[in-house]
């Protein structure tokens, strides 16, 4: 049910659908709502949604976030709630793991933590904008280079 109050759907229930794809329809008497979509930890809330004629439709709630470390591989990329704590993390939303190079996903429009994990190493960039169409993360890798003149035979380990 429409509450009235901006940004919160804490009226009754009326019709819920659970593990959808893509898309999900629901037959409901008319009137207007509050729609909560919710992903993971992640719930986006479309306040009065008119549902006095014969269809209604929510839409444009989604980005397409992409996550660019190019020349690295095996990464894991976790988006997690923005939390408003720097180098923190909220809740689980959406992961891609072992990646190369970057890693795409679509999620709900709205500002997220992002957690970038490549083995022992883990980076966490706070409040990354998704509230329009696409957002990006990027300038997130360095060139480490380890000079070792007239000697032979070298490995290298990186650690913390």
């Amino acid at each position: 049910m429409n509450d009235g109050v901006a940004g919160t759907a804490a009226g009754g229930s009326v019709e819920d659908r659970t593990y959808k794809n893509d898309e999900t329809s629901m037959v409901v008497l008319k009137s207007t709502y509050d729609v909560m979509v919710v992903k993971g930890a992640k719930q986006k809330v479309i306040d009065a949604v008119d549902c006095t004629g014969e269809t209604c439709v929510v839409e444009n709630i989604v980005a397409t976030l992409t996550v660019k470390f190019p020349g690295i591989a095996s990464v894991h990329t976790y988006v997690k709630v923005n939390d408003g704590v720097a180098g923190a993390s909220g809740g689980d939303v959406e992961n891609r793991t072992y990646k190369n190079d970057e890693a795409s996903m679509v999620v709900l429009k709205n500002t997220y933590d992002v957690v970038v994990v490549k083995g022992a190493k883990q980076k966490i960039i706070d409040a990354v904008d998704c509230t329009g169409e696409t957002c990006v993360v990027e300038n997130i890798v360095a060139t480490l280079t380890v000079k070792f003149p007239g000697i032979a035979g070298v490995h290298l380990r990186q650690s913390e």
